[in-house]
């Protein structure tokens, strides 16, 4: 650290595997110094595409895309030209809320002939394709991941991540959990290559848990060692999401002012954030008209629908997806014949009046329709709203 700190920390090499290790502590300031550090020492374009990464979960997506776009022309191999793309699309489309990204990167990964490269674009192509609430696609193209021996271990568990995911969303909770835990188990094998796929693992896991309403299993994650070192590590995605899902078990068990206080704190974490912003201030928005206080849910919903990007799912992945009535029950497949909500919109205005003097839930079993992102209010939705990030 003190080279780092006397501007004498010069080893590319060095730096870029010292990068590596403090993003997988999820230690986003160190991490973004670090990958400064090697970029300026001539890392080139391995240094560029860390660093890009990074900053997009630092929630500075512009710095990131100009980062990407100045080494463009270091592009000399599939290899590079598919790591390029997928830190590119996931900045653009995540961090930007740029739609077309979805079209680009299809586009663009099919012209690739390698075809390990190939199965990265597509394991990311899949996971956008979840978020826009095109389950199966989203599902075909992750599928053919794993059907794919050339793809890497990280491009296999990230399709598998989406897997998970829809299956939780179809109320497959014992399907989604076995996928999840070989996900994990591979974590030794991804990390280095890919840290931030721990988030997208943490989205199938905590939709599988809210939609069987298993609020104990919502409680293992919070307390969990990812949650220790995302709030260590300003890493504040996953720091916020937690915070969510905190907030969403103890609404459920009619706790609704510790609800609205873990709420708004998560809405103070992800307050920069494209991503999550809008689901915590709809987590906010229940918390408080479950108090009654009406006003207060109406603020919330509306700068949940301010702060939503447009069309896309931007990884709000409980949204409109409640418990289903306990661990055995089923949520409505992806292309039911309800047209979809926007995840995190709130509810109609008129609905609104009867939040006055709404009573506070009582403890006890989950109620089939209440999930996080989307206020009690609300009409019934299907089941599937998107799902994580990588």
């Amino acid at each position: 650290m003190w080279r780092l700190d006397s501007g004498t920390a010069q080893d590319a090499t060095l730096l870029l595997g010292a990068v590596a290790q403090a993003f997988a502590r999820y230690d986003v300031p160190l991490a973004t110094r670090l990958a400064r550090a090697a970029l300026d020492a001539g890392g080139g374009f391995d240094a560029a595409e860390l660093l890009a990464t990074i900053l997009m979960f630092a929630d500075r997506p512009d710095e990131a895309i100009r980062v990407l776009d100045a080494v463009a022309g270091e592009i000399d191999c599939d290899r590079r030209r598919s790591r390029w793309l997928t830190v590119r699309g996931m900045v653009s489309y995540w961090g930007l809320s740029r739609e077309s990204t979805v079209e680009e990167i299809a586009q663009a990964g099919a012209a690739l002939t390698d075809p390990g490269d190939q199965a990265r674009v597509r394991a990311f192509e899949a996971i956008m394709r979840l978020h826009g609430l095109d389950g199966n696609e989203a599902l075909r193209l992750a599928r053919s991941v794993l059907d794919r021996p050339a793809a890497s271990v990280a491009a296999r568990e990230l399709a598998r991540c989406t897997i998970a995911h829809l299956d939780a969303a179809r109320g497959q909770f014992r399907n989604s959990a076995t996928a999840i835990a070989r996900v994990a188990a591979e974590a030794p094998h991804w990390r280095s290559d890919m840290p931030y796929l721990q988030l997208a693992m943490e989205l199938a896991r905590g939709t599988r848990l809210a939609l069987a309403g298993d609020l104990a299993g919502i409680d293992a994650i919070v307390a969990d060692e990812f949650a220790d070192l995302a709030g260590a590590g300003d890493f504040r995605l996953g720091t916020g999401y937690l915070a969510i899902l905190q907030a969403y078990a103890a609404r459920l068990r009619g706790r609704s002012g510790e609800a609205l206080k873990v709420s708004l704190g998560a809405c103070a974490v992800l307050a920069t954030s494209r991503v999550y912003a809008g689901l915590a201030q709809a987590e906010r928005a229940q918390a408080a008209a479950l108090r009654g206080e009406a006003e207060h849910a109406a603020e919330a919903m509306a700068e949940a629908d301010r702060t939503h990007a447009p069309r896309h799912g931007g990884a709000l992945p409980l949204a409109g997806a409640g418990p289903r009535g306990g661990a055995g029950g089923r949520g409505r497949p992806a292309g039911s014949h309800q047209a979809p909500q926007r995840p995190g919109r709130p509810a109609p205005r008129r609905r609104l009046r009867r939040a006055r003097g709404a009573r506070p839930a009582r403890p006890g079993p989950a109620r089939a329709g209440s999930g996080p992102g989307r206020p009690d209010l609300h009409r019934r939705q299907p089941a599937y709203r998107g799902a994580t990030a990588g």
